[in-house]
């Protein structure tokens, strides 16, 4: 019996659980990226590191009570079936396997777009034209950009997850690749090409986890931890291969990065 299976049989009516299956595996167009509904499902019945916000082992009664949120979200009539499992998502962040520290590298990796940057992390800026002049700017005034930068969370909410790449101690999944090949190995979307790489210490980062179909969302580029890995991993988009290591944590202060962001064209 596998986790999900477990869970499942939790459930007050698991008959309900198949019926959202069934409206899931049409919603989407199947083998579309992130629009696949039939992925949605794949991927829940092969999560196997789902323990809830209080950590431990994984738990069919926490996985269970997330599928039954699932059902009862989508009886709701406001928005999508997609929006509707978004926002249960949303409730049961980061509730993956902890993970020790001593399996993950000194260093994490995230990638963000400039808009990420401009809007969201510095407030929309109106000096910040574009994202060649925002890259010169960080390199004649990092001092000044880290200040501000300091002030500012990876994410808007606490309970939000964060994903990171964490690729064997010494290497960066930039290296050697070009920005489109490693969007694809992050299993991020193509469009903007370019990210700006962000680096910060493990060490520095809040309940590393494992990340979970919860952390995901509706995102079909995303698959669970295999039974018995003592990592994530991301997927590749284009391929159909696990991609680098990678983990979900809690949020903290962008004051935790260790240089100044990267332009990765």
């Amino acid at each position: 019996m596998s986790l999900y299976d477990d869970a499942r049989g939790e459930t007050p009516d698991p008959a309900e659980h198949d019926q959202w299956c069934a409206l899931c595996a049409g919603h989407g167009t199947p083998g579309h990226g992130p629009t696949d509904g039939t992925r949605i499902i794949a991927n829940l019945r092969s999560e196997e590191h789902f323990c809830g916000r209080s950590g431990g082992a994984p738990s069919p009664a926490a996985f269970g009570a997330f599928l039954q949120d699932i059902v009862d979200e989508a009886r709701r009539p406001a928005g999508t079936l997609a929006e509707a499992y978004d926002a249960v998502c949303r409730r049961h962040a980061l509730c993956g396997v902890p993970l020790p520290s001593r399996v993950l590298p000194a260093t994490l990796f995230r990638y963000v777009t400039f808009y990420w940057l401009r809007n969201i992390a510095l407030g929309g800026d109106p000096a910040i034209v574009d994202e060649v002049s925002f890259d010169e700017s960080l390199s004649d005034d990092w001092d000044v950009w880290k200040a501000a930068l300091a002030s500012v969370q990876f994410t808007r909410s606490s309970g939000e997850s964060v994903f990171a790449a964490a690729p064997a101690e010494g290497s960066c999944p930039a290296d050697g690749r070009p920005a489109a090949e490693l969007l694809a190995v992050l299993g991020l979307k193509p469009d903007p090409p370019s990210r700006f790489e962000l680096r910060y210490p493990s060490a520095d980062v809040p309940e590393p986890r494992f990340p979970t179909v919860a952390d995901a969302g509706w995102f079909a580029y995303f698959r669970p931890a295999a039974p018995g890995a003592t990592i994530g991993c991301t997927w590749h988009r284009d391929n159909d291969v696990a991609g680098i290591p990678e983990i979900v944590h809690g949020t903290r202060s962008l004051a935790c990065l260790t240089q100044r962001p990267r332009r990765i064209a």
